[in-house]
């Protein structure tokens, strides 16, 4: 039952039979951007491999060693991190993998070794190195990260990398109408589970954190309104209100902008064909299509414009310069491009 309950991956899950089936490598490398689902494969092979009698779906969830990992008490099954999400210690690395490896394993054929790529600094990787060039016989590393490149290459070099990829809009509404039925008993609608799908942009873990958040409609009903008001507004209620509502919702910032785009977006789409069904907000449409009539100046080059100033709110924000100054030259260029006719 093990890697049935995982949605999509399904050429990784193919891969990964091989390994716990066979001859596993001596280390395995899973990587993927947050949400992906890395921790959940990485933990599903790391039962595979502890498993009394693996099947071609992976661990069995019955004998001794299942339970005792699904009970995170399985004597041979370690996870090296950090509580505190910063850098796992040189000494940890040494008392808990390099040192322990010499012991043999106690109620499995082999012991697992889970260690959180991100949180290993260039010294711990250094001291994980010679264990990984020469591992004891039964001895199975598996190493997460978001990106192999977080890793030395002499490290990298000894691990067989598995990437996860962005997961189809179909294997992420599978996911999220299976959770909207046992968890909130059926109370979104489709359009909710399409909405949330569409904004967790591949991502299902993103997707299952949004489900339920009622902030995200919030937010983006209040973006939409920025977009129509903000070309008529005066430069003080521009600099002010709308910078405030920006600075009080600092930690929502990726996701106010993302809502912008997909407004100008939408937009831009039915500029050019009003019967267009490919637009993400189509719950708005005619409010979109009245904002263009109105409008006739704001073209697609105006739009275009506009999306590229969001666009480089995120890249500044990624050099973190002053949110001051960024978020000032945002507004000030929605309301050039977004001037009302």
């Amino acid at each position: 039952m093990s890697f049935q309950r995982l949605t999509g991956q399904n050429e990784i899950k193919i891969r990964l039979k091989h390994e716990f089936m066979g001859d596993p490598s001596h280390a395995v490398l899973f990587t993927g951007e947050k949400g992906s689902g890395r921790h959940e494969f990485a933990k599903e092979f790391a039962k595979a491999l502890l498993c009394s009698s693996p099947t071609d779906d992976g661990a069995c969830g019955k004998c001794n060693n299942c339970v005792y990992f699904d009970a995170e008490t399985h004597p041979d099954f370690i996870h090296l991190f950090d509580p505190n999400k910063k850098a796992i210690k040189v000494e940890d690395v040494r008392n808990k993998v390099v040192s322990d490896i010499r012991i043999g394993s106690q109620i499995s054929k082999r012991k697992v070794y889970l260690i959180e790529g991100d949180e290993l600094n260039e010294a711990g990787q250094n001291a994980l190195l010679k264990s990984l060039e020469e591992p004891p016989e039964n001895i199975n590393f598996i190493l997460i990260c978001e990106e192999a490149d977080s890793l030395l290459p002499t490290v990298l070099s000894r691990t067989v990398e598995y990437k996860l990829q962005n997961y189809t809009k179909s294997e992420i509404m599978e996911v999220l109408q299976r959770k909207n039925k046992e968890d909130f008993n059926g109370k979104f609608r489709k359009s909710d589970l399409e909405f949330t799908c569409d904004f967790a942009a591949g991502s299902i873990g993103k997707a299952v954190d949004l489900l339920g958040d009622e902030e995200l409609p919030v937010m983006r009903d209040k973006m939409i309104e920025l977009v129509m008001n903000i070309g008529k507004e005066s430069y003080t209620d521009v600099l002010d209100d709308r910078y405030s509502y920006f600075t009080s919702n600092a930690d929502n910032i990726e996701e106010l902008m993302l809502f912008i785009i997909w407004i100008l977006g939408d937009l831009s789409i039915l500029r050019k064909d009003k019967k267009s069904k490919f637009i993400k907000n189509s719950d708005r449409r005619d409010e979109f299509l009245k904002f263009l009539d109105s409008n006739p100046s704001i073209d697609l080059n105006k739009l275009a414009k506009a999306s590229g100033h969001v666009n480089t709110v995120f890249k500044r924000l990624e050099l973190n310069v002053n949110n001051i100054y960024v978020l000032t030259d945002l507004l000030l260029g929605l309301k050039k491009e977004l001037k009302h006719d």
